[in-house]
């Protein structure tokens, strides 16, 4: 990657059609994967994309980055940055260098950054004021933070240009179009202001996917804090506070069982040092893990439970290791080795009454450590106790004892197999019954998820949901604000989504609405449509029931056009696949069928509100949480044989998505797998 340096400033384009005007970013940047890049002009043009939508924003912090990269002290102390001929060449930090760098961060980087909060911290107290502003301003400290800072501008600016190319790419492909064409034409300037209609849908859908990145940063259900750091963090803080009981735990174990103090408080310093070791170890080991792979962190859903997994089991069996503890079950005799190791090291031996008792006439011999007997035994005539006295009561006690049945325990390889057969064989049976067309539509299931639509929206959603509103003038200054500190980009994007929405601006207060088709009309709506469509085409039972499936598919493909009331394009996307499938609609024919889709759709549509939570959501979510909780648990061995399945028949199942849009056919044997898996688990939602 490299910026120009010399090049921070604001260059205006000529105009770009359904874009702004402006062309805030004009740092040569580029992208790639060798460890230095050269500056590679194909990859420009993504950039200016975002640029022409909050470009003031990669404005500031490529000036940010051109003013830190070229201070000969920060350059001095990076390996990551070089600065030749005005162009400040960046390294891509590759995953050998991350585990590098996180290796060393607990002894090097957090002192040093640890520090640097103090003395901000320490610069509001009057007394230390000014000699700790002296401190923080000096080199020691400063430089770690402006490479630090360094770090994070770049990282911003990948993270733009991938999110940028992304979008791009989405769009071109859902409108069968070569991303690096439609980048070309977002970059074009049009003189005579003939804007193609697809520059101007891009142009819109790329602003608000751009609106919703930059939003991110606002939302209080998308963390802001940086994981590599904040996971290891809260495995020592999590870790070491049961430290001191289970310490506790062990002496209290080892006194019960007869140890004296000694030995006792041996047992609870092991027990410590190997609870403190695990903790450590399994907090540096997520410290470079994912430190080193945070993309793989964030784009790989399994990731993250196996490397922790593969990162507790080591620091167990390490920890225990270090401190000769066993880690599997021990044998009799290994049991019997063990306990010979730890009395040879403490050198104490056990007493054993027994072996006392054996002489029955003769004063016994003891083997002990300790100074006096137990204080149960100390009022024992031991003179009086012999074999035969001992041999006595034992078979009296073997007469008077009843034989006892062995306790089983509650979950075992048998109750455990069972627990697994019954849930995926309840899953997979819930599951047909849920999905099949012999069962779906039966009274008893529709009347249990007619009971659970109105316990949602009769109990928990009037609680936890409330109609998003915002008084009109405050949002007004709220922009204001935000154009004033140069986030005009920003601002125009709150309007934009605010303009798609609003119904009420008029009345003072911004209300966002968006347009759903009830499910109860649903049926209603699809066959005013079919029957509208096969008067019109002379259509027989059979491509009736296409046109069924056609209309039915084109809704819940175009959920976003149906919320913001683009019906046309739900007709359109119907009439296209119902063409597909070979029933002809000719082009006389196609204009007053789109309308009337978009007419019957817009007639049956309703205004949702827009919702925000409430304050009381999170304490619902208490009581209903541990019952998901339980239930997510309880299907998980159906859901993995379900994706087993989906995994096994994928290949048909994407064929079959593509048959549903007209783009394929499927052939008999593909049916059938289809059909079955349908049936089973129902039609597979996009």
């Amino acid at each position: 990657m490299n910026i120009d340096a010399n090049r921070a400033g604001i260059n205006y384009g000529k105009k770009k059609a359904g874009l702004p005007s402006e062309r805030y970013y004009s740092q040569n940047l580029s992208f790639g994967a060798s460890p230095v890049t050269l500056i590679q002009e194909a990859e420009k043009p993504v950039m200016d994309v975002f640029a022409q939508h909050y470009g003031n924003i990669g404005n500031r912090i490529g000036e940010k980055l051109g003013k830190l990269a070229t201070e000969s002290s920060i350059l001095k102390g990076s390996a990551r940055f070089s600065l030749e001929k005005g162009v400040s060449q960046i390294k891509d930090k590759n995953v050998i260098r991350a585990l590098a760098e996180n290796a060393i961060f607990p002894f090097v980087q957090l002192p040093l950054w640890t520090g640097s909060w103090v003395l901000k911290k320490a610069q509001m107290i009057p007394v230390m004021a000014e000699g700790a502003k002296k401190l923080y301003k000096t080199n020691f400290f400063r430089i770690p933070r402006k490479l630090n800072e360094l770090d994070e501008k770049t990282d911003i600016i990948k993270g733009i240009y991938g999110k940028t190319k992304d979008t791009i790419g989405k769009f071109a492909k859902e409108k069968g179009m070569e991303p690096e064409k439609l980048t070309q034409m977002l970059n074009a300037t049009y003189e005579d202001g003939k804007v193609p209609e697809i520059v101007t849908e891009a142009g819109e859908y790329i602003k608000e996917n751009l609106y919703k990145v930059s939003n991110k940063f606002f939302d209080k259900h998308t963390g802001n804090f940086n994981t590599a750091f904040e996971r290891p963090l809260n495995r020592i803080i999590s870790g070491l506070i049961p430290v001191a009981f289970l310490a506790n735990d062990a002496y209290n174990l080892s006194v019960l069982c007869g140890d004296s103090k000694e030995v006792s408080k041996r047992e609870a310093r092991e027990r410590r040092k190997q609870e403190i070791s695990r903790v450590f170890t399994t907090a540096y080991i997520q410290l470079l893990t994912f430190g080193a792979f945070t993309k793989y962190v964030n784009t790989i859903p399994w990731f993250t439970p196996l490397t922790s997994a593969a990162t507790v089991l080591f620091s167990e069996t390490n920890s225990r290791r270090r401190l000769g503890k066993p880690i599997f079950f021990l044998t009799k005799e290994k049991a019997k080795e063990y306990n010979k190791k730890q009395g040879n090291k403490t050198k104490q031996d056990h007493i054993d009454l027994c072996q006392a008792a054996t002489s029955a006439n003769s004063q016994p011999k003891y083997s002990m450590a300790y100074n006096k007997l137990p204080e149960e035994f100390a009022s024992f005539s031991y003179k009086s106790i012999n074999s035969s006295s001992f041999k006595a009561a034992d078979d009296k006690n073997k007469q008077e004892q009843k034989p006892q049945e062995e306790k089983k325990a509650l979950i075992n390889a048998k109750t455990f197999k069972k627990a697994l057969g019954i849930a995926i064989i309840g899953g997979l049976a819930l599951s047909f019954i849920k999905n099949s067309s012999l069962t779906k539509n039966t009274k008893f299931v529709k009347g249990a998820y007619q009971l659970w639509d109105k316990i949602k929206e009769k109990i928990y959603n009037p609680v936890a949901f409330k109609d998003f509103t915002i008084n009109k003038s405050s949002f007004d200054q709220i922009m204001g604000g935000l154009k004033e500190v140069g986030c005009e980009k920003v601002a125009e994007g709150h309007e934009f989504i605010a303009g798609k929405y609003a119904r009420e601006a008029e009345k003072g207060v911004i209300k966002l609405y968006k347009r759903v088709l009830p499910k109860e009309k649903m049926g209603d709506i699809i066959s005013t449509v079919r029957e509208g469509i096969a008067s019109t085409v002379n259509a027989g039972e059979k491509e009736g029931e296409i046109i069924t499936q056609a209309v039915r598919t084109a809704i819940s493909t175009e959920g976003v056009s149906v919320a913001e009331g683009k019906f046309s394009n739900v007709a359109k996307k119907a009439l296209d696949i119902i063409k597909k499938k070979g029933i002809n609609i000719t082009e006389e024919q196609l204009p007053n069928l789109t309308e009337m889709i978009s007419q019957t759709l817009q007639n049956n549509s309703q205004e949702a509100a827009i919702q925000v939570e409430t304050k009381a959501k999170p304490f619902l979510d208490m009581l209903t949480e541990p019952f998901k909780f339980i239930g997510w648990v309880s299907t998980l061995p159906f859901k993995l044989i379900r994706s087993g399945i989906n995994v096994a028949v994928s290949p048909i199942e994407k064929k079959a998505q593509k048959a549903l849009l007209g783009e394929a056919q499927l052939k008999k044997s593909e049916e059938m797998i289809h059909k079955a898996v349908t049936e089973l688990f129902g039609e597979k939602k996009d």
